[in-house]
């Protein structure tokens, strides 16, 4: 049992991880003899070994055979799909149990069916195209998550912010106001200048007294007299 849940790893440090939960031996071996080049490759009989692996490794790829004791492999795949989305599971089959392994893919228990015995060349191109498709979804999550943490971050501003953009537009609209009434004042204070000066215009003219030039008592005076010869006229 221990020798069965070794890890196969080469030099490689950016290689993808394996699970491969086979229960016979020399169908393990031969998977293992064709991929531990490529990938780091952990192994595992049977369901129960698979899951303790899973709980401590960070796996990329599932290739498991059907037919094991206790749990079957296709109930696995189907229990784990939830809890490890990403992993891409590839099912082992004999050559009855095609049909089931389609029904699988269709519902998206697995990524892949191999029925057995599988080629190197077929086994190498399941996993590639898993492994794409994990880095696809991986992609379309994260800008999923930074989308919405961008969209939250927009729809919670602080509410001061909020007051101060209030309070900016309040301003903005009281000056507003005051330049409008400091104009209507400074037009009302020129006509009223204008009108003032246009009525000492005329007294002058009319009754020839300077207003600028006289002081109250010349007012008062200048006043009677031209009162009286109104009246005497």
């Amino acid at each position: 049992m221990v020798a069965f849940t070794d890890s196969f790893q080469s030099q490689g440090s950016e290689q993808a991880s394996l699970l491969l939960i086979e229960d016979e031996r020399s169908v393990m071996d031969l998977l293992v003899q064709i991929l531990s080049n490529e990938y780091e490759i952990y192994i595992a009989p049977d369901c129960e070994a698979a899951a303790e692996i899973l709980e401590n490794e960070d796996i990329e790829v599932i290739i498991c055979d059907r037919g094991l004791p206790g749990e079957s492999g296709l109930d696995f795949l189907s229990r784990i799909r939830h809890e490890f989305p990403y992993i891409q599971r590839i099912l082992l089959t004999g050559q009855r149990d095609v049909e089931l392994a389609i029904r699988a893919i269709n519902e998206g228990d697995v990524h892949r069916y191999l029925p057995k015995p599988a080629d190197f060349s077929t086994v190498c191109e399941a996993i590639s195209t898993g492994l794409e498709k994990r880095k696809k979804m991986l992609k379309e999550t994260k800008v999923a998550s930074e989308a919405d943490a961008l969209r939250k971050e927009i729809h919670s501003l602080p509410h001061t912010v909020r007051r101060l953009r209030a309070l900016s537009m309040e301003g903005g609209r009281f000056m507003v106001r005051a330049m409008g009434l400091y104009l209507i004042g400074s037009i009302g204070f020129f006509l009223c200048g204008f009108c003032l000066v246009l009525a000492l215009y005329l007294i002058k003219t009319v009754m020839g007294v300077d207003f600028l030039e006289l002081n109250l008592e010349q007012l008062v005076g200048n006043f009677h007299d031209w009162a009286v010869g109104l009246a005497m006229k």
